[in-house]
């Protein structure tokens, strides 16, 4: 029997390629004879960058940017040809907040990654959405970019209380795709106050007034965009990327066509 083995990361546990050959390896107990095809997957969170890298090759390229708390990290950027791959969580993720100081956590260093890429020779970016540790709607990342506002965009979702005006940055001259399986709207019950703040460490009594705070930002900037499918995602870095253009696709779909993913299960029993 020809068996297609493509699970994604057991979050905390297991990278993905790890799950694989776990599940290969118990498979092979049972029936040796089989024909087993490895296709570890990601969905935009960690491991989209690693993942792509294993299977596209092309250059990785290391990039200091700022940390969602100010403090330098290191990310990086895939360039395969012209275009670039970057994984938001490297530069905004979770695992470097710890769940602590939400309210101040910046995705600025996201934006420096986008700038990164351009300066690289891309004229795409594939943005992987998931695990982030911020809740500021991506005003970081627009700062970053050259976005203006009457409060500070680099300083959280805290940093935004009371804005009334954005002024957008200049175009990128990238194309913009966001890989992401989450299709929230930025505020609202589905919002991303809601549905993630909690997991990011916001306390529960003050999800309103960041919810509130997410709404003023959308009210500065496009409130359309803002109910769009993806515009939650990562606490609200699709948002921006939709406001700078970009289209979404679930990040399941990009990788599953980057590994040929339909043609492999075609071939195989189960």
């Amino acid at each position: 029997m020809r068996v297609l083995i493509a699970p994604d990361k057991y979050a905390g546990t297991l990278t993905a390629a790890q799950a694989a050959a776990a599940i290969a390896e118990g498979w092979r107990r049972t029936a040796p004879g089989d024909e087993l095809s490895l296709a570890p997957m990601a969905d935009g969170g960690p491991g989209f960058l690693e993942l792509l890298h294993e299977v596209l090759g092309g250059d990785l390229l290391e990039v200091e940017v700022r940390g969602p708390h100010g403090g330098p990290v290191t990310a990086q950027v895939l360039v395969d040809g012209e275009t670039a791959y970057v994984e938001s969580a490297q530069a905004a993720g979770l695992h470097l907040t710890g769940g602590k100081g939400a309210e101040q956590a910046s995705s600025y260093g996201v934006g420096q990654l986008l700038r990164a890429a351009r300066d690289a020779g891309a004229t795409a970016v594939v943005v992987g959405l998931g695990g982030s540790g911020t809740s500021d709607g991506g005003a970081g990342l627009l700062a970053a970019l050259g976005a203006t506002a009457d409060r500070p965009l680099d300083a959280g979702v805290a940093g935004l209380e009371g804005i009334t005006e954005v002024t957008l940055p200049e175009p990128l001259g990238l194309e913009i795709v966001i890989a992401s399986d989450v299709d929230n709207p930025l505020t609202g019950l589905f919002g991303a106050i809601k549905v993630y703040g909690e997991q990011k460490g916001l306390a529960e009594e003050t999800m309103p007034r960041w919810d509130g705070v997410l709404q003023d930002l959308a009210a500065a900037t496009s409130r359309k965009t803002a109910t769009e499918k993806g515009a939650g995602a990562a606490g609200g870095i699709g948002f921006a990327l939709l406001l700078l253009g970009a289209a979404r696709r679930p990040g399941f779909d990009v990788v599953a066509d980057l590994l040929g993913l339909p043609e492999l299960a075609a071939r195989t029993d189960r």
